[in-house]
């Protein structure tokens, strides 16, 4: 990923607490392992430390601006709406790859991603 600095300005967590996703200002979604030990209190100190598991490298326009997960029920799969500066809404797969076919663009930018239960 580099050295640069990169400003978050949006986060989801999967449905089962061991993933959370988030959207920066270069236009990344960065994937980061948050799974701890369940057993231990919370008071007691971590032995497991979040870690990067990966990013997408075909970057969005004008940053990220929301992200949303949703469960595949197909799959079980945890997929990301992801919604971006230039107007763009894109759905990617677990491991941050867009799916062509499921896309929308929008003629501002896409602020907030709401999930209709």
């Amino acid at each position: 990923m580099g050295s640069i600095w990169r400003v978050m300005q949006c986060l989801c967590i999967s449905g089962d607490d061991s993933f959370a996703f988030a959207g920066n200002k270069t236009g990344e979604i960065i994937k980061i392992n948050i799974e701890r030990d369940e057993i231990k209190p919370f008071d007691e100190p971590e032995i497991c430390h979040p870690s990067l598991m990966g990013y997408n490298k075909d970057r969005f326009s004008k940053g990220v601006r929301s992200v949303a997960c949703v469960v595949n029920p197909s799959t079980g799969n945890t997929n990301i709406i992801a919604g971006a500066g230039d107007g763009t809404i894109q759905i990617l797969n677990p491991n941050l790859l867009r799916i062509p076919s499921h896309t929308a663009k929008l003629h501002g930018g896409a602020t907030s991603i709401s999930l209709k239960p």
